[in-house]
This record gives structure tokens, sequence and C-alpha cells, in this order.
């Protein structure tokens, strides 16, 4: 009988990777370095390089590739909020990869519409209706006026700049950057919207405006009336009197007789339909400058939900949601440039614009003509080509358009109707409003997709859900959904 062999001790488990060391600061390196110089050129590199990694996540926006670098990583995970879970640490860099740059096309956008500001203010634009003898106190009342009316969106544009660049800067403490990004699309839309509902064509005062008008019309109807009551009088001249003697004596021709009441209520209702049509022409001159105002946020918000939802679904490819949301944003996209292409036509303003609209509204209609590609819970691989495959056929569309638009404001320049500082103004603000709505809606996505998630997984199999499923049989869509198996469903299930 043998000996039983003495027990032998377990191998310990491996212990699990850790991080990577975080990376130190330039600061830090330049304390600890004894050539400063170099430290800087490698510096500079550096950033030229990750200027080209953001640039390459920008165009492409696609998770299946684009992964976050090494020295990312070690950022987040050593951040204020260690961020270990990969997957996590790519939608962090992404975000990071699309604020930047929207930082710097708000920032340029701000800054131009800061000069242009300025213009506005050193330059007495109501001076000459001041030499015309315009009333003092309608001519303040409407520089003013014009001068707050745009104060309002400038200042929520250059406090949505700064709220930008805090996002791109906290960009490691992933909950806070995504409050302050979506504070920033909000100061950028919805602020300035609530300022220009203010009605302030009715803020001017007209009153002077009005008696200036009836004393001018006044004087011209009482000169016109005294002219046409004397050649009344010389058409029906007075007949000869005959006085005691027997002699024929002519007396002098009345004076013309004028209703000064008549004409007075005449210069009245007159005076009043001219400050009347006065009142519209300034009313349609502040509801141009709302719509100048407004559409490149109008402009970058469609494209920005669109976009986001397609990023989105190669993140998160096994869901349906993303894709569900395109395909409802992507009519009303196409109906708001539609809306703009038929009133440009009915305007007859340029054809260029109305080419450049017509692709830009035909563009969005990709995602439904592949609607089934998108919608459906897919393998990662298979949803990165479905993606790529609607991005290929709508950006020809889109480049179209946007080329003929640049034409556009090429040509107005030309012609002195904008200025170069207004062209790059609004094609920045388009293109900053594009980026922020793209990561404010993702961040708000993601959120509800995972709670939506969480919160089916605790519903399935409870009373609820039974309940539910019996009404969607008594809509019909339980047997629809049957029969409209997923292609992977399929497959396992070949009968």
């Amino acid at each position: 009988m043998t000996a039983p062999e003495p027990p032998q001790d377990k191998p310990a488990p491996p212990a699990p990777p850790q991080p990577p060391a975080p990376p130190q600061g330039l600061l830090q390196q330049l304390q600890q370095s004894s050539e400063p110089g170099q430290v800087l050129a490698q510096a500079a590199g550096d950033s030229g390089k990750l200027a080209a990694v953001f640039a390459r996540r920008l165009v492409r926006s696609d998770f299946y590739h684009e992964k976050a670098t090494d020295r990312e990583r070690a950022q987040l995970a050593h951040g204020p909020e260690p961020l270990t879970e990969p997957l996590a640490q790519d939608f962090a860099a992404w975000r990071r990869a699309v604020l930047w740059p929207a930082f710097v096309l708000l920032t340029a956008a701000a800054i131009f519409g800061i000069v242009d500001f300025v213009q506005l203010w050193d330059n007495d634009q109501t001076q000459e209706l001041r030499d015309q003898g315009w009333p003092s106190s309608f001519v303040d009342d409407l520089d003013l006026v014009s001068r707050w009316q745009a104060a309002g969106p400038l200042v929520c544009l250059v406090i949505a700049t700064g709220m930008a660049c805090w996002a791109a800067v906290d960009w490691r403490r992933r909950r806070r950057s995504a409050l302050v990004a979506r504070i920033a699309w909000g100061l950028a839309f919805l602020v300035p919207m609530l300022w220009l509902v203010i009605p302030f064509s009715t803020l001017i005062e007209y009153d002077s405006l009005e008696t200036l008008f009836y004393d001018n019309i006044k004087t011209g109807l009482m000169v016109q009336a005294q002219a046409e009551a004397a050649a009344q009088g010389l058409q029906n001249p007075q007949q000869p009197q005959m006085d005691p003697w027997g002699q024929q004596v002519f007396q002098p021709p009345a004076a013309p007789q004028v209703d000064e009441d008549k004409v007075s209520r005449e210069a009245r209702a007159e005076a009043q339909k001219q400050v009347g049509q006065l009142q519209d022409s300034f009313s349609f001159a502040f509801a141009f400058f709302v719509l100048a105002t407004f559409g490149p946020k109008i402009i970058g918000l469609f494209p920005g939900i669109v976009r986001s939802c397609l990023t989105l679904k190669t993140l998160l490819p096994q869901s349906s949601a993303p894709g569900w949301v395109a395909i409802i944003v992507a009519p009303f996209y196409a109906l708001f440039f539609a809306l703009i292409l038929a009133a440009s036509i009915q305007a007859d303003y340029s054809w260029m614009l109305s080419v450049a609209l017509l692709f830009m509204s035909i563009a969005p209609l990709v995602v439904l003509v592949r609607w089934g590609q998108i919608a459906q819970p897919r393998k990662p691989e298979d949803a990165q080509r479905a993606v790529q495959t609607v991005r290929r056929m709508a950006a020809p569309l889109t480049a179209i358009g946007i080329g003929f638009l640049i034409a556009l404001l090429i040509e107005k320049i030309a012609d002195d109707t904008i200025t170069v500082s207004n062209a790059i103004s609004f094609i920045c603000a388009i293109g900053g409003n594009l980026l922020l709505v793209q990561v404010a809606v993702s961040d708000l996505m993601v959120a509800m997709i995972g709670r939506a998630f969480v919160e089916n997984r605790s519903f399935a199999g409870s009373q609820l859900a039974e309940r539910l499923h019996g009404r969607f049989v008594g809509l019909g869509f339980a047997q629809a959904a049957a029969e409209d198996e997923l292609p992977e469903a399929r497959v396992a299930n070949p009968a």
C-alpha cells in the first residue's frame, strides 16, 4: 500500500492586468528634463499626430475601426473618474475628438460675430435717417433695438463656446463633460430662440413718426384742396352785379373754401397707413434676422442627429434604437430642406441655392432606402458595413450641395451682398453646431438605450410584460414579428 502523496500547493491565479502608468504632463516633463527644447519639439510632434487621429475619428465616426490610443487609455484609467472598460474608453476618446473641432469652429464663428457686432456698434448706420429729418426718438429706438437683438445670440454663442471648451478639456470626467456639452448646445440653440421670441419691432416708438407723416401729408392735401377749389372758382365765374346807377360791378373772387376737418381726417388715416406699412417692413427685417441667426443652428441640427445615430450603430450594433431614430429623423431632415427649396424657387433667389438645397434634401433619404440594414440588431462587422454603405451613398449628394452653397457665398461676396466675415462665421457656425449636436445627442442616446436595456431585462417575465404581449397580439404585431425574423434567427432556425 503506497503512502498518499502530500498535497501540492495550487498555483496562484494570475494577477489582473494593470493599466499603463499615467503619462506625464508637459510641465512635469519640462521640469525633469535638461533639454526643454527637445521636450517642446516632441510635444509639438505628438500634438500633430493627435490632430491627425482626431481628424480621422471625426471623418470616420466608426467604433469598429477607431479605438482609443494607449496614452488615452492610460489617462482614462488614472483619471479623476477611473475608466477601464475598453469600449467606454473608445467612446470617451471619440467624444474628445469631436468636441475639440466643435470648439475651434464655434470660436471662429464667435470671433467673426464679435467683429461684425463691433462694426455695427461703432458705425452709426442710422445717421442717414437723421440727416433726412426722421424723428430722433424713432431713430434712437431703431438703433438700440437692432443692436440688442444682435447682442443676445452673440453672447449665448460666446458662452456656449466656452462651455464646449470646458467639455473638451474635462473629457475624462464622462458625466460632467456630457452635462456641460448639453448645456453648451442649449445655450447655442435654445436660449437664443427664447431671446428672439421677443417682438422687437413692437419696442420701437412710432408716435413721433406718425406725427411727422401727418404734418407732411396734411400740408400736401391742403395745397391740393386749395388748388382744386381755385380751379373750380375759375370754371364758375361770378355774374356781374348792377349798382343803383345801373352800372355793372364785378365783385372780387371769393377765397376758395376748403374743408379742413375732412383734410385732417384723410391725412390722419394716410399717416397711420404708412406707419403700419413701415412697421410691417421692420417686422419682416427682424424676422429675416431671426432666420439668418437660426439658419446655421437648424441646418446643423438634423445632420448632427442622423450622424450621431449612424455612429452609435457601430458602437451598439446589437441595438436597433439608433437606426430607428435615424429613420424617424431623416424625413424631417429632407422636408426641412425641401421647404427652403420651395421658398427659394418661388422667390427666384438663386439657381445655385436651389441646386444646393435639392441635393441636401435628397441625401437623408438614403437612410430610408437602406433602412433594413441599420434598423435591425446586427453583428459589429455587419453594422459597420451597413453604416459605411449609407454614408458612401449620401456623401456625394451632401458634397455637391455644400459645393453649390459655397459657390453661392463666393458670388455674394463678389457682389458685396455679404462680407467675408459673414460667410466664414456662417460656415463655422454650421460646422460647430453640427458637431456639438452630434456629441450631445450621442450622450443622451447612450444613456437612454442603456437605461431602457436595464429596465427591459427586469421587465421581462413580469405580469406587465405578459399584458403588453397580449396587447401586441391584439394589434397583430406579434405574428408580424414572428414572420419577420432577423437574419441571425433564420440561420439558427432553418426550419
